[in-house]
C-alpha cells in the first residue's frame, strides 16, 4: 500500500488513486489469506526470532499498571538535605552509582543525578572540615552525633556544597 502512495506523491497524478489502493487492499488481503507472506516463511524456515502478534485488547495484561510494581520508596538526594541524610544515604545500598538529584523533598520534580562519589567527596570533605574544628575530641562519631542537632545555618551550607558538585541536569 504504501508502495502505491509513493508512486502517487513522486508521480502527481492522482486520477486513478481509488482504483489502485483498492486493487493494493484487495491483493493484500488475498496475500493473507492464503499464507504467510515470504518475509514471514523465510524467518520460520531460518528459525529467527520475531515480534509475537498484537495480543487483543482483553488481554489480562492490560490491566496491570506501573503502580502496581514499581518501587515508590527511591533515596533521593536534594539542595538542603542534611550530611546526616547524605551518610545514611551512602550506607543504605553500596550497589547505586548515581542517586536521583530532586528539586526538594516535598517537591520531588526530577532535576539530574548525583554520583556516589561525589556525594562521598561531599561527605568526607564536611567530616574533614568538622574534625579540624574540633581540639578536644577526636572521634568521628561525636562529629556524627552532632550533625542530629543540626540547624538552619547548616542546610545552607549543605545547600552551598550541593551546587558545588556536578549534578547531570535531563533535559527534558
Amino acid at each position: 500500500m504504501s508502495t502505491g502512495v509513493m508512486a502517487f506523491e513522486m508521480t502527481g497524478q492522482v486520477t486513478h488513486l481509488l482504483p489502485v489502493i483498492v486493487s493494493i487492499l484487495t491483493a493484500t488481503m488475498t496475500a493473507s489469506l492464503l499464507g504467510p507472506s515470504i518475509y514471514d516463511s523465510l524467518i520460520i524456515l531460518k528459525k529467527l526470532p520475531y515480534l509475537p502478534s498484537i495480543l487483543s485488547s482483553s488481554f489480562a495484561g492490560n490491566q496491570i499498571f506501573v503502580e502496581d510494581f514499581m518501587n515508590k520508596d527511591i533515596q533521593f538526594v536534594w539542595a538542603k538535605c542534611t550530611y546526616r541524610y547524605i551518610r545514611h544515604l551512602l550506607s543504605l545500598n553500596k550497589k547505586f552509582r548515581f542517586y536521583p538529584y530532586v528539586k526538594s523533598d516535598k517537591n520531588r520534580i526530577l532535576l539530574g543525578t548525583v554520583e556516589r562519589t561525589e556525594l562521598q567527596f561531599l561527605l568526607d570533605d564536611y567530616l574533614r572540615k568538622q574534625k579540624s574544628k574540633l581540639t578536644k575530641q577526636n572521634s568521628i562519631s561525636v562529629i556524627l552525633e552532632e550533625d542530629e542537632n543540626e540547624d538552619y545555618e547548616s542546610y545552607e551550607q549543605t545547600s552551598k556544597e550541593m551546587s558545588a558538585i556536578e549534578v547531570n541536569i535531563y533535559s527534558i
